[in-house]
C-alpha cells in the first residue's frame, strides 16, 4: 500500500493540473469575457465540454464501486479512484506526446489564475493524500455515510474545482478591472502629450487588420507611423500600445478598434481622439453578443461620431449598412467601392480588375485622375480594404504616383490568405487568422482562380453568430459546394447547415466531414490529398493540423 500512498498525490495533482489549464485556456481565448463565454457554452461544443462523456464514465464507476465498498472489502472505493486517476493522467501524458493538450499562453494573468486554482485544490487534497495511514482510507466512507451518497472524497474534491476557478476568476477580474484603470488613465495622458500626432482609427466587423496593414506600408514612406499589432484591438490593447511603443518621433498612429458590444469604441476613441476614421463593413459578426445588426451598426458609428469637425469619415460603399451611416455624417466624408453599381458618388473606386493567384492589376480612379495600379497581395476582395488605405493617404497629401510608388512592399498579414508549399506537393492557404461570413465566401472566391486543381478546405464553424448561424453556415455551403472536392468541419455548430447548403450545390454528401480529433483530421487529409491539390485552412483550427499540412515532404 505504500507505494500508492506515494503515487497517489502525484495523479492528483497532474489530473487538477491538466484540468486547470484547460479551464484557463477556454476562458483566454473568449478573453475572459463572462459574454462571450455564456454564448460558447450555448454550441454544441460548448456543451460538449460541460457534460464530457468520459467524466461521467468514470463518475458511474465511481459511484459503482463505492457502493461495493458498503460490503466487505474496505478498499473497493479506493481502488477505483486509483484507476481513475491513472487512467486519467495516463490521458494527460499522452496528449502531451501528442501536443495536443490544450494549454493557454503563458501570461501574467493566465500564470495567476493557475496558481490561485491549483494551489486551492492542493490546499484541500493535501490532508488526504499526505496521511499515509488507514484513516485516509476511511475518510471515503466517512464522507458517504455523512451526505448520503457514496463518493470518494477525492473525487469530491474534484469536482469543487469549476467553483473554485469560477470564485477565483471573479476575483481576478475585479483585480484586473481596477488596474486597467490606472493603464487607460495614463495612456491617456501620454498620448495628450503629443498634440501633432494624427491618429486613424479602423472599425468594422471584417477587413480591420487587413487594411490598417495596407495604411502603414504606404504611410511609412512619408511619415514616422505606429499601429497596433496583430489583432490587438480592444481598449486595454491600444492602451498598453501607447504606453509600450509610442515615441514623440511618431507622426501617425493607426489604431484597429474591436468592439462586442456597444460603447467599447467609444472608450477607446475617448482614450485616442482619433481624427480619420475607416469603416470597413457591418455584418453579423458577433450578433450573439451584440443581439442585433442595429447594435452592431450603433456600435461601429462610435468612431464616426468621435471624429472632429475638420477630420473625415471613410466608409465602404459596397456594403449597404455602412451606405446608411455615410448618409447620415454631417462631417467631411467620402466613400470606396468595388462594385460599378456603387460607384457613383465614390470618390475611389476600381475597374478593370484582372486577378492572379498572387496579385490583381486595375485601375483605381479617384477625383479626376485615374492610375494603373497593382497589389501584390492575392484576393480581390481586398482591393477594398487598399481603396480605404489609399483614400486616407490622399487625405494627408499623397499623390497617386506617390502612393503606388509605396504599394510596392505590401504584404498581407500572417495567416490571411498566406500561400505555403504544402505536404505531399499540395498548395496551403492558411486563412487562419479569424472568420466571418463574408471572409469565407471571399476566400472561397480566391479558391476557385485554381481552375480545375482539386481542392479540399478543413474549417472551424463560426461562432458568436446568433440567430444568423444556420444561415450563414448554409450560405458558406451554398458556395463551397460549387469549388470543393472535400471539406471538413473542426467543428460540430452549424456543420448540418454547411452540409445542407454544399449537397444543394452538387457536393458529394460522403465529402462532406465533420471530425473533431485532429488525429483524424489530418488522416483524413493526408490519405485524400495528392500533388497539385489545394487547401484552404480557414479559421483558427488545431495549430498541430496546420503544421502538418505545411511541413513539405
Amino acid at each position: 500500500m505504500g507505494f500508492f500512498f506515494i503515487i497517489f498525490p502525484f495523479l492528483i495533482f497532474i489530473t487538477v493540473a491538466a484540468q486547470t489549464l484547460r479551464l484557463i485556456e477556454i476562458v483566454q481565448r473568449k478573453e475572459y469575457r463572462f459574454d462571450r463565454l455564456r454564448d460558447f457554452f450555448k454550441t454544441r461544443e460548448g456543451q460538449r465540454f460541460l457534460f464530457c462523456p468520459t467524466f461521467f464514465m468514470y463518475g458511474a464507476l465511481i459511484l459503482l464501486f463505492s457502493l461495493l465498498s458498503l460490503y466487505p472489502g474496505i478498499f473497493s472505493s479506493f481502488f477505483v479512484t486509483l484507476i481513475f486517476y491513472i487512467l486519467t493522467a495516463l490521458t494527460v501524458f499522452i496528449r502531451i506526446f501528442r501536443r495536443t493538450l490544450p494549454h493557454p499562453h503563458g501570461t501574467y494573468k493566465a500564470l495567476a489564475l493557475f496558481f490561485l486554482v491549483f494551489g486551492s485544490e492542493a490546499y484541500l487534497f493535501a490532508p488526504l493524500a499526505f496521511s499515509f495511514n488507514v484513516f485516509f482510507i476511511k475518510s471515503f466512507r466517512v464522507l458517504s455515510s455523512t451526505i448520503g451518497i457514496f463518493l470518494p472524497l477525492p473525487f469530491f474534491i474534484n469536482l469543487l474545482l469549476p467553483f473554485i476557478f469560477i470564485f477565483w476568476l471573479i476575483l481576478l477580474q475585479i483585480a484586473t478591472f481596477i488596474v486597467k484603470g490606472f493603464i487607460f488613465r495614463a495612456a491617456r495622458r501620454k498620448i495628450q502629450s503629443f498634440p501633432r500626432l494624427i491618429v486613424i482609427g479602423i472599425t468594422g466587423s471584417f477587413g480591420k487588420s487587413t487594411t490598417k496593414h495596407f495604411l502603414a506600408s504606404i504611410l511609412s514612406k512619408q511619415y514616422k507611423v505606429l499601429k497596433t499589432e496583430g489583432n490587438v484591438n480592444s481598449e486595454i490593447g491600444v492602451a498598453k500600445t501607447i504606453l509600450k511603443n509610442l515615441k514623440p518621433e511618431h507622426e501617425i498612429f493607426i489604431v484597429e478598434m474591436g468592439a462586442y458590444r456597444i460603447g467599447e469604441i467609444a472608450a477607446i476613441c475617448r482614450m485616442v481622439q482619433p481624427k480619420i476614421g475607416i469603416l470597413t463593413a457591418v455584418s453579423p459578426q458577433h450578433l450573439a453578443l451584440f443581439g442585433s445588426l442595429d447594435n452592431i451598426q450603433q456600435a461601429k458609428y462610435e468612431l464616426i461620431k468621435a471624429l472632429p469637425a475638420d477630420g473625415l469619415a471613410i466608409f465602404n460603399g459596397d456594403n449597404a449598412l455602412c451606405h446608411e451611416l455615410f448618409a447620415k455624417t454631417p462631417i467631411p466624408k467620402t466613400l470606396y467601392a468595388v462594385k460599378p453599381e456603387n460607384f457613383r458618388g465614390a470618390s475611389f473606386f476600381a475597374t478593370d480588375i484582372e486577378n492572379e493567384y498572387d496579385s490583381s492589376t486595375f485601375t483605381l480612379h479617384a477625383e479626376n485622375e485615374s492610375r494603373e495600379f497593382t497589389l501584390p497581395v492575392p484576393g480581390a476582395h481586398n482591393i477594398s480594404n487598399y481603396l480605404a488605405a489609399v483614400a486616407v493617404a490622399d487625405f494627408l497629401g499623397m499623390t497617386l504616383s506617390q502612393i503606388r510608388n509605396a504599394s510596392g512592399d505590401i504584404r498581407l498579414p500572417s495567416k490571411i490568405l498566406s500561400i505555403l508549399p504544402g505536404i505531399h506537393g499540395a498548395t496551403v492557404i492558411d486563412d487562419t487568422y479569424s472568420a466571418n461570413p463574408d471572409g469565407v465566401l471571399s476566400a472561397l472566391e480566391y479558391l476557385a482562380e485554381y481552375g480545375k486543381r482539386r481542392k479540399i478546405l478543413v474549417m472551424r464553424s463560426m461562432i458568436e453568430l446568433g440567430e444568423k448561424t444556420e444561415e450563414a453556415h448554409r450560405k458558406v455551403g451554398e458556395v463551397a459546394g460549387k469549388i470543393l472536392d472535400l471539406a471538413i468541419f473542426t467543428t460540430p455548430d452549424g456543420f448540418e447547415a454547411f452540409r445542407q447548403g454544399a449537397v444543394s450545390a452538387g457536393m458529394r454528401p460522403e465529402n462532406i466531414l465533420q471530425i473533431n480529433a485532429p488525429k483524424e483530421i489530418m488522416g483524413k487529409v493526408l490519405k485524400y490529398v495528392s500533388e497539385d491539390d489545394v487547401i484552404l485552412l480557414e479559421n483558427r483550427i488545431p495549430k498541430q493540423i496546420i503544421d502538418v499540412l505545411k511541413k513539405s515532404r
